[in-house]
């Protein structure tokens, strides 16, 4: 376990001491999620490239098919998602989604989201844990890799893992090992992976595959009236 002891990362042994309240989870993380939301609440579009506008004006959800069409929260399913889709259906504004919703909606959730985009993830990338807390220190130089060990302990986290097909054929095997390893040591967590039809699901035991749905008419309709 990570509380009461030490994790060990790549370069530190992070001493765990007790498990801190869920409110000081909450003050830790405010100022990262304040961070994120204000970079990925605006968005460039090919019709709107000179000036960032507003996610939330022009997004439309696409469906998700897993047994059946998707209602309601990817968590009710699994806290272990695949999202597949082809390429252009929208799978990266979707992780976008999940990871404001998930700030949107911090106090019922209580989930502090993660963006990782995988494609610059290598062998030379090093422990996954390592990896993700680089993402977290972009957008807050205070928080600690025992923070967020904490964090992934009380499973409190929202991993968010966008574009595994974009990982070098030379390096996926890395990362599958990487991530089974971290699953295990932090299972109580929701992680969710966007990606192009895969190889093989095989390797992500713990995962539900579900596909994402090209737009129908009325959702298509519904983008081009938001993009006027």
């Amino acid at each position: 376990e990570v509380s009461n002891g030490n994790y060990r990362t790549d370069d530190v042994v992070v001493e765990v001491t007790e498990e801190p309240s869920a409110a000081s989870h909450d003050e830790v993380f405010l100022s990262y999620m304040s961070n994120v939301r204000t970079k990925y609440s605006t968005i460039k579009t090919l019709l709107y490239n000179d000036q960032p506008k507003p996610f939330y004006d022009f997004y439309v959800c696409n469906n998700i098919t897993w047994r059946e069409r998707v209602e309601g929260q990817l968590s009710e399913i699994s806290r272990f998602i695949f999202i597949t889709g082809a390429g252009g259906l929208g799978k990266s504004m979707m992780m976008r989604h999940l990871l404001l919703n998930s700030i949107d909606n911090y106090k019922e959730f209580k989930l502090i989201p993660v963006f990782i985009s995988l494609k610059d993830f290598d062998n030379t990338s090093g422990k996954l844990f390592d990896y993700i807390f680089t993402k977290i220190g972009d957008f807050d130089s205070e928080i600690t890799k025992a923070d967020f060990a904490h964090a992934l302990a009380a499973g409190r986290c929202l991993l968010l893992f966008d574009g595994l097909d974009e990982i070098g054929m030379n390096n996926v095997g890395f990362f599958e090992r990487q991530l089974s390893s971290f699953t295990d040591r932090f299972p109580a967590n929701c992680y969710v992976i966007s990606s192009r039809p895969y190889q093989s699901f095989v390797s992500f035991e713990r995962f539900s595959v579900l596909r994402l749905l090209p737009f129908s008419l009325d959702q298509a309709l519904h983008l081009v009236d938001n993009l006027d």
